[in-house]
């Protein structure tokens, strides 16, 4: 009996363990990536380098709620669609970009509706922004798997 629950608290220390680290993967590759392809974005567009650093600084609390869930979303909708290592790189990508466009576009439309933007503005800012993260989706992919086998959790 006592070997059992020894197991038990060995086996849920491990899985502490697993969660903490692909929590801190997940929530660094969202907030790194952000930081680095949507300020590199804004640069280009025309912002000051001071009004990218605000913007990505402002954006950060979003990542750090976000990372892990996001995460998870991914997991399950690779799992729902058998994808694996062997998946050949369209079926990785096109889970990825789903994944990345499905979850992205509702917090970018809530976010924007938060900031008071007139319903006309979101609806155009949605077109740029679902190229945008169709074009992100399938990179972001191939981060969030570098940085978690970086820490010792990949599947």
């Amino acid at each position: 009996m006592s070997k059992n629950l020894e197991e038990r608290i060995n086996l849920s220390k491990k899985d502490k363990k697993f969660f903490t680290k692909k929590f801190c993967a997940d929530t660094l590759a969202m907030v790194s990536f952000s930081f680095i392809v949507e300020g590199t974005r804004e640069l280009i567009v025309g912002m000051t380098p001071e009004q990218t650093l605000y913007s990505r600084l402002a954006g950060i609390p979003i990542d750090l709620v976000i990372g892990r869930p996001y995460g998870k979303y991914l997991d399950w909708l690779r799992a729902k669609f058998k994808v694996d290592k062997k998946s050949s790189f369209i079926t990785k990508a096109a889970v990825d970009i789903g994944a990345f466009v499905s979850a992205m576009m509702p917090i970018y439309i809530g976010v924007l509706y938060l900031l008071g933007v007139e319903p006309e503005t979101i609806a155009a800012s949605c077109t740029s922004a679902a190229l945008l993260q169709s074009i992100y989706g399938r990179p972001y992919g191939v981060y969030v798997d570098f940085l978690r086998k970086k820490v010792g959790v990949n599947e």
